[in-house]
């Protein structure tokens, strides 16, 4: 081959390189500026990012990527065990086995978000109540949660705080 037709080759390549690159470098429709995004490859749709609302192994994967939990499992161990992750240790258990304590870590905080108005939108750190107001959402009968059988006979009274919740028709 002669120089002549590699160098045109070259340049087609080029121009089609940077073609390719200036389709990638458009801007936003209107409607999407100033939103963020989370991007993750799924086969399917997520269901909700709303924890009570997990109907899926989808919806799981996603909300993994968003909200820590209390415990995580330690994966490299088999069989498998749970390890503090928002705790700052494993509960402490009384000896009847009826009363757990869970000690939080400190420094643990919320994104910034204009939910928090108090601050100015800065997020505050992570409080017991937070955790409480988590759970107690599973007992909400008018939001109807997907995952009420995590909670199902495990905490003493709670079944029925949710039974009297289910019968007031109400939250209060």
């Amino acid at each position: 081959m002669t120089a002549r037709p590699i160098r045109r080759l070259l340049a087609a390549l080029l121009v089609l390189a940077v073609g390719q690159m200036l389709t990638q470098c458009k801007s936003r429709p209107k409607w999407e500026r100033g939103k963020k995004y989370f991007y993750y490859g799924l086969r399917s749709r997520i269901g909700s990012l709303d924890p009570i609302m997990n109907r899926s192994q989808y919806d799981n994967i996603a909300q993994s990527q968003v909200y820590e939990t209390l415990f995580q499992y330690k994966y490299l161990v088999r069989p498998f065990e749970v390890e503090p992750l928002l705790l700052k240790g494993m509960p402490k258990v009384s000896s009847d086995k009826l009363t757990y304590h869970f000690e939080l870590k400190r420094g643990v905080r919320f994104h910034d978000d204009a939910c928090f108005t108090r601050s100015g939108g800065k997020g505050r750190e992570l409080t017991a109540q937070d955790v409480i107001w988590s759970m107690m959402r599973m007992a909400d009968t008018q939001l109807k949660p997907a995952g009420w059988w995590i909670y199902k006979d495990r905490i003493a009274g709670f079944d029925a705080f949710k039974k009297r919740r289910l019968r007031l028709g109400r939250d209060d």
